[in-house]
């Protein structure tokens, strides 16, 4: 599948895993013919492997080049600064270059909860919509907060506790007690 058989991509989900390890998952995904093109802390761009050395700072060389030129020969004669928009060719290959890319985004569904939200949006090209696929299908869910007035122990196998039991919540040296879905 080439870069013209890209496919539009969109897909938003709720996880329990942290979104920078999300993002270190899909950010070692081995896909051919697509890498990461730039990282964030909250957010991936894929992009198709690069398929030639002319960059945006080459244009920009080439560019100046032609407008000192023509800023040269403008002193021999006036009449070439009518050749000055020449300098805008070198750019032309750039804007062409229509690659498909696709972002991920990874941040906190609601702050302090424990649910990540995952969103992705862009065109998908070769092995990578199947890819992304199957690890966002493998994502584990989040956790559900408690009901509202009632304390939980998490990480512990104690029942979830009442005030109106009229007994202190239960500790464990290592449960954290969850009180309407915010940790105390």
């Amino acid at each position: 599948m080439g870069h013209g058989d890209a496919v539009a991509y969109q897909s938003s989900q709720l996880t329990g895993r942290l979104g920078r390890d999300v993002l270190d998952d899909l950010a070692a995904l081995d896909v051919s013919g697509s890498s990461v093109a730039e990282r964030g802390e909250t957010y991936l761009l894929f992009a198709p492997d690069r398929r030639r050395a002319y960059t945006p700072a080459m244009a920009v060389a080439v560019s100046i080049v032609v407008t000192l030129l023509v800023l040269i020969l403008t002193a021999y004669s006036v009449a070439f600064v009518v050749a000055l928009p020449i300098a805008l060719l070198p750019f032309i290959p750039l804007l062409r270059d229509d690659r498909p890319q696709l972002a991920v985004g990874a941040v906190p569904d609601e702050p302090g909860g424990s649910a990540t939200r995952i969103t992705v949006h862009g065109r998908v090209w070769a092995d990578l919509g199947p890819a992304l696929d199957a690890y966002l299908g493998n994502l584990p869910a989040p956790q559900p907060a408690p009901p509202a007035g009632r304390l939980a122990v998490v990480g512990s196998s104690a029942a979830p506790w009442s005030p109106d039991d009229g007994a202190a919540p239960p500790a464990s040296p290592d449960a954290t007690v969850v009180e309407d879905g915010r940790s105390t």
